[in-house]
């Protein structure tokens, strides 16, 4: 993810542990992001990112907290 305002680039499959992203939504301020895989596991994995907060939010939250599917 890039911050175009701050000339700053956030590496989200990294601090998540994700990959294989299957897509990425922006609806009501947030950004929806779906993985199938985290951690080397497959799976279905959602997480829920406030477009303004970004890294504010997921350095002071926990990772899991994020996450609103990990199955």
């Amino acid at each position: 993810m890039i911050n175009l305002k701050y000339k700053k680039e956030y590496d989200l499959d990294q601090f998540f542990g994700i990959s294989a992203i299957r897509n990425v939504l922006w609806y009501d301020s947030h950004f929806y992001i779906l993985a199938n895989k985290r951690d080397q596991r497959l799976g279905t994995y959602l997480i829920k990112i406030h477009e303004l907060n970004i890294m504010k939010d997921a350095e002071q939250a926990s990772k899991e907290h994020m996450f609103i599917l990990n199955l």
